[in-house]
């Protein structure tokens, strides 16, 4: 597969329904835990990350009723904190809670690299399109730390199979002559999400995630390197982020910093992270709770 014919997977499709995905993926990770270390190393964030050092069993996970067949998460839980976040439910399937575990205990699959190493070599998987950040951020700051998803992607790789990434770090900026190179061999593209131009809301939604333009200017590093690039719009927030005008700055905003397409999908609050987006939203929006408790009671069929 060449760098031209890697686009991303699906439309607004792939972000709603990876809302309904994530259990599957989350269940079936959830057995594959052999044993678990705990440790801890300084973050920006203010309060203690607890990182857990985990032996896992596998790492490539299926995913049935996608666009795509394959993720890889090589950490779960994700200290952006993004109050939003369908992949906080995931984080219950581990003896965590939603709210505030899901932000500060990390987990670390440490032989995540040697697994892939192994597993990847299976027939079935041959040349198959692998899919990072469904669950997690590949590039959140453990990546500074334990450099598992580069690890990953030079075995990716090595094997020629497509990859996908989907990030809201700059970090990934770090990996662009590895992801060039990629994009011009089995194919590549990263796909930063991006909900709002808008500084002061997006440190609501997204407390500890770096700026929309923070993001963009890493998209357009990764796009000047002739790595398929673009933007999730994903969630568009009713009341918050859906203005037409806001829509429109934030495509034009992609389009001047080199991005190739942008993908949304709206707001679905669905059984698991409905709580911990509730609580964020009577905080910080309370004009817009009553609305949000509608659609919590709506659910994935909203």
């Amino acid at each position: 597969m060449r760098s031209a014919d890697c686009h991303p997977v699906g439309s607004h499709e792939i972000v709603a329904n990876l809302q309904a995905a994530f259990s599957t993926i989350a269940k079936t990770e959830h057995s594959f835990y052999a044993c678990t270390m705990e440790t801890t190393f300084p973050t920006s964030a203010r309060r203690r990350t607890h990182y857990h050092e985990t032996i896992a069993k596998t790492i490539v996970n299926p995913v049935k009723g996608m666009a795509f067949s394959w993720s890889i998460s090589p950490y779960r839980g994700c200290v952006h904190a993004c109050t939003y976040c369908y992949a906080r439910a995931s984080h219950a399937f581990l003896g965590y809670d939603t709210g505030e575990d899901f932000e500060r205990e990390i987990v670390v699959k440490v032989n995540a690299a040697e697994l892939l190493q192994h597993e990847i070599r299976h027939p079935r998987l041959r040349h198959q399109t692998m899919i990072m950040g469904t669950i997690s951020d590949p590039y959140q700051p453990a990546e500074h730390h334990y450099r598992l998803t580069r690890k990953i992607l030079h075995i990716l790789d090595s094997v020629a199979n497509p990859t996908q990434i989907t990030t809201k770090s700059t970090t990934v900026t770090q990996d662009t002559e590895l992801l060039a190179g990629m994009a011009s061999r089995a194919g590549c593209a990263v796909n930063f999400t991006v909900t709002t131009l808008d500084d002061d809301l997006a440190r609501m939604l997204e407390p500890r995630a770096p700026s929309p333009m923070q993001r963009l200017r890493a998209m357009a590093q990764l796009a000047e390197a002739g790595i398929p690039t673009g933007i999730f719009a994903a969630p568009i927030l009713p009341g918050l982020t859906d203005a037409d005008d806001d829509l429109e700055r934030l495509v034009a905003a992609v389009a001047d910093q080199g991005g190739h397409y942008v993908m949304a999908s709206a707001m679905r609050i669905g059984e698991g992270f409905a709580k911990p987006f509730l609580d964020a939203a009577r905080r910080d929006f309370p004009h817009l709770v009553a609305r949000y408790e509608r659609q919590a009671r709506v659910g994935f069929r909203g």
